[in-house]
């Protein structure tokens, strides 16, 4: 599925309790490198004034948004594998990507916003090729939600199909 990437943050419990709206819901073909995908990603809200939003996938993945700014969003996702951290870059209501942080381009800097937000970063135990974050819940928010869409790099990219 789009939402299983390798390279992501990894986290033990939830960052996000609330989710926001993203314009994301629909059919998408993804690709990227080494796969192609069509996901249905499904939007279910609760709550009548302060809406709490989240999409789902196929395979039952739960996905949480924090927006960072216009456009790009700090992303949650609970799965079978457990909690990862990625971002989406959502310019319209046609396509989105899903980024992930570039560290082959930006560790540096990113070892210093780690750092900044008293975070732990080591190889994942679990999913090979993942980040385990470590830190308080209020820390690893700040950390995540720090990150600028110049950290990032693209590992799918999804064009809506059809209308």
């Amino acid at each position: 599925t789009a939402f299983a990437l390798c390279g992501c943050y990894e986290i033990n419990a939830p960052v996000l309790e609330t989710g926001e709206r993203a314009p994301i819901a629909g059919t998408y073909h993804c690709t990227g490198l080494f796969r192609s995908s069509q996901e249905t990603i499904q939007e279910t809200s609760t709550g009548l004034l302060w809406k709490d939003y989240r999409y789902t996938n196929a395979s039952g993945d739960i996905l949480t948004l924090r927006k960072i700014n216009s456009a790009l969003f700090a992303a949650q996702i609970k799965s079978s594998q457990g909690i990862a951290l990625v971002f989406i870059d959502a310019p319209t209501n046609d396509r989105f990507n899903i980024r992930m942080p570039d560290l082959v381009s930006h560790a540096p800097r990113i070892d210093a916003l780690a750092a900044r937000h008293a975070i732990t970063a080591t190889p994942s135990k679990r999913n090979r090729d993942f980040i385990a974050l470590g830190g308080s819940t209020e820390n690893l928010l700040s950390f995540i939600t720090a990150h600028s869409s110049d950290l990032l790099t693209t590992a799918l990219e999804c064009n809506r199909i059809g209308s």
